[in-house]
C-alpha cells in the first residue's frame, strides 16, 4: 500500500542541512526554507514542513539541548505559495484576454498584492515551544527515524490537487533522512505519522499538558505497526 511508507525525496529542505550555497531547483520550497529558517536551526533534530493547498505553510518539530527536549511549532501568517500564484498571473499578457478577463485578472492582481507584504521575508511567523519529558522525545525522534528509514517510492502514486503535502526529515547515524507523503489514510502508518504531527502542534500552540495523554497512544499505536 503506497501511503503505508514515506517516498524518499531531495530538495531544498533536505539541502538547508547540507550546504548554505546549494543551488536551487525549486523557488517555492527556497522561499519556504528562508521564512521557516528555525526549523533548520542545529538543535532541530526531528521535523515535518507542511504545506496545504489553501492556508499557511508551517513546521513542527523536536529540539534537543542537552538533556532538554522541546516540541516547537512555526507558522506563517500568509502563505507562500500566494506569491508564486501572484508571479504566474503577473506574466500573464492582458492583450490574450478578453476585457472581462482582464479586468477580472487585474482585480484578483490586486486583492494578492493587498494581502501580500511586498517581501516574503516580511511574512509574520507564529512560534512556540514546549518541553517534554526525553522519554517522550526520544520515542517521537524513534518514530521519526524509523519511518525515514523506511522510505521506498511506490508503485502508484498517492497525491492530488487539493490537499497537504507533509515532507519529513531529521538526522540519523550521521546522514540526513527524509521522506514525503500527501495526505494519506488516518489509519497507514504515514496517516498516523502526520495525526502524531498535529497532536504536537495543538499541544504547543496550546500549551494543554493533557494533549500528551493523546500523544502517547498515537506513538504506541504507530511503533505497533511498524513493530509488525
Amino acid at each position: 500500500m503506497a501511503a503505508e511508507h514515506l517516498v524518499p525525496e531531495d530538495n531544498e529542505f533536505t539541502r538547508a542541512d547540507l550546504s548554505e550555497g546549494a543551488i536551487s531547483l525549486a523557488p517555492y520550497y527556497t522561499m519556504i526554507v528562508t521564512a521557516l529558517e528555525g526549523a533548520f536551526a542545529p538543535d532541530v533534530r526531528a521535523r515535518v514542513i507542511a504545506m496545504p493547498s489553501f492556508t499557511p505553510e508551517y513546521a513542527v518539530g523536536i529540539k534537543v539541548n542537552g538533556d532538554r527536549y522541546t516540541i516547537f511549532h512555526l507558522g506563517l501568517d500568509a502563505q507562500l505559495w500566494r506569491y508564486e500564484t501572484l508571479k504566474s498571473l503577473e506574466e500573464v499578457n492582458p492583450a490574450f484576454l478578453g476585457d472581462s478577463a482582464a479586468e477580472d485578472l487585474n482585480d484578483t492582481i490586486a486583492e494578492l498584492r493587498s494581502a501580500l507584504p511586498e517581501d516574503f521575508r516580511d511574512v509574520g511567523i507564529e512560534a512556540c515551544e514546549i518541553e517534554i519529558a526525553p522519554a517522550l522525545g526520544g520515542t517521537i525522534m524513534r518514530i521519526w527515524n524509523t519511518m525515514l528509514l523506511q522510505t521506498r517510492y511506490a508503485e502508484t502514486g498517492n497525491f492530488g490537487r487539493d490537499g497537504t503535502d507533509y515532507h519529513f526529515s531529521m538526522v540519523g547515524g550521521g546522514q540526513l533522512l527524509a521522506g514525503k507523503v500527501w495526505e494519506p489514510p488516518p489509519d497507514s502508518k504515514t496517516g498516523r505519522l502526520v495525526s502524531i504531527a498535529a497532536t504536537m502542534k495543538n499541544l504547543c500552540l496550546t500549551g494543554d499538558t493533557n494533549l500528551i495523554g493523546q500523544l502517547q497512544p498515537q506513538l504506541d499505536a504507530l511503533l505497533t505497526q511498524l513493530s509488525e
